[in-house]
């Protein structure tokens, strides 16, 4: 079934009152909005036409030749109707400049997301700042050459779908080795500044693409993975399609997906040019997101790993500035993790904890014990170590006592033994019993304890 509808007079009363799915409608978003389905829409992704800035050749068009007013008036009534048929946790996104008349920039971003949550009850959640290069009108007397437009994102209702780590950056620090409390496991959250060119097109390009502004497919796809799931229930929307980069990119991301546009010429550009290269250009992106999403869960569990052996060393070191010698008190610790857990979101904005870790600081007598155990709950449930994103059970007692009671290590054979508080590699493997045979004490000049592991990590500091 051809994915191109066109309403026309003679249409059927049914086509004329509902809008089927998966399909561009060529016709006046001010006419076919009304027609959207209540809570229908997960998430809707548009750039208005240009406020008499440039001419789509279709009389009556939205934008040119109107007065501020009037199109302004047009835009709320367009974003009022897609209001209603959002769900409660979709969102709205809206691409826009500012422009220069007669002397004087209109803050039409500005002006319109003021009145969108005065007068409809969107919620502007976010401004980013996408540099594509460049825009209309490049330079004016008395301005800079322009290559930045606005995205603003607004939400329904304040909690709303938004799918970060999807979009988390792998390129962290060089530090996050020695560091890992420090950041995500989940890679780096992106900043609010987005460069990305727009296609090429034109006389300039091979692909017969020809638009005024055509988005590009980075754009499109970072917002649809923030805010839908493949499936059903996911109905993305561009009441003002161009070109229609945004369904031809819901529709290869498994999307359901609505879209209209004014210009017919626009509507069979996506038909014959638009919808075939998506589809190419999806193939070796969708490689590349699987790529990128095994990378993600790599580094996650490195992170956790290594602050699970880090938090020893973490704990001890705040220990000796709660206790009179309190680092010097304790000789050994056992760090013994449970398995690692994915990133699991119970609801939106939570996060459960990454894994759960039993540690055992092994001290000499039971007066070291009676000395640091009231302050383990004290530095345990404060920065730095609250932050380490893991369930912690401590526990003190005596070198003695640990080796004759075995209970809390059932199973635990073998350890990685880690020295001089280099707690992102390892120093050798041990049997657990041989390690306990062969405790005493500290070494000499040596500031941290061994710590015990059932955790592997060998990595190599940036600094070494």
């Amino acid at each position: 079934m051809s994915s191109l509808i066109e309403i026309r007079r003679n249409s059927s009363p049914g086509e004329r009152n509902r809008l089927l799915l998966n399909r561009v409608y060529c016709g006046d978003a001010r006419m076919l909005s009304p027609k959207l389905q209540d809570r229908s829409i997960a998430v809707t992704l548009t750039s208005p036409p240009y406020w008499r800035l440039k001419n789509y050749g279709v009389t009556g068009q939205l934008g040119w030749g109107q007065a501020y007013e009037q199109y302004m008036s047009d835009l709320l009534q367009v974003f009022g109707r897609i209001h209603s048929a959002t769900t409660n946790t979709g969102s709205l996104w809206i691409v826009l400049d500012t422009l220069k008349q007669q002397g004087k920039i209109t803050l039409l971003p500005f002006d319109l997301a003021d009145r969108l949550q005065r007068e409809i009850g969107w919620i502007l959640q976010d401004v980013i700042i996408w540099d594509k290069g460049k825009t209309l009108p490049w330079s004016r007397k008395g301005q800079l050459r322009n290559q930045f437009e606005y995205v603003l994102c607004f939400s329904k209702k304040r909690r709303f779908k938004y799918e970060v780590d999807r979009l988390k950056q792998l390129d962290l620090k060089q530090w996050w080795v020695r560091f890992p409390e420090r950041y995500n496991p989940r890679g780096k959250v992106p900043s609010n500044i987005w460069n990305l060119p727009i296609p090429v097109q034109g006389s300039w390009s091979s692909n017969g693409l020809r638009h005024a502004c055509p988005f590009p497919t980075p754009l499109v796809e970072r917002i649809l993975l923030l805010t839908t799931d493949p499936g059903a229930r996911s109905v993305v929307l561009d009441p003002f399609a161009g070109s229609g980069i945004v369904p031809a990119l819901a529709e290869v991301m498994g999307r359901q997906f609505l879209a209209f546009e004014l210009n017919p010429e626009f509507v069979r550009m996506y038909q014959t040019v638009v919808r075939p290269l998506i589809r190419e250009e999806w193939k070796v992106r969708r490689t590349q997101l699987t790529t990128d999403a095994k990378k993600r869960e790599i580094l996650q569990r490195l992170i956790t790993k290594l602050r699970l052996v880090k938090y020893p060393k973490a704990l001890i070191g705040r220990l000796g500035r709660e206790v009179a010698d309190g680092n010097d008190k304790v000789l050994a610790a056992i760090a013994l993790a449970g398995p690692i857990q994915e990133t699991v979101r119970a609801r939106v904005g939570s996060v459960k904890s990454l894994c759960s870790l039993a540690v055992t600081l092994l001290v000499r007598n039971t007066a070291d014990v009676a000395a640091i155990r009231p302050a383990i709950q004290r530095v345990s449930s404060v920065p730095p170590l609250s932050k380490f994103g893991i369930d912690v059970v401590t526990t003190v007692t005596t070198i003695r006592k640990y080796r004759t009671n075995r209970s809390g290590r059932d199973g635990i054979k073998w350890v990685w033994i880690y020295q001089g508080g280099r707690t992102y590699r390892f120093r050798r493997r041990m049997r657990l019993s041989d390690w306990l045979t062969k405790l005493g004490r500290r070494a000499p000049g040596s500031r941290w304890p061994e710590i015990a592991a059932n955790v592997k990590v060998q990595q190599r500091s940036p600094a070494e």
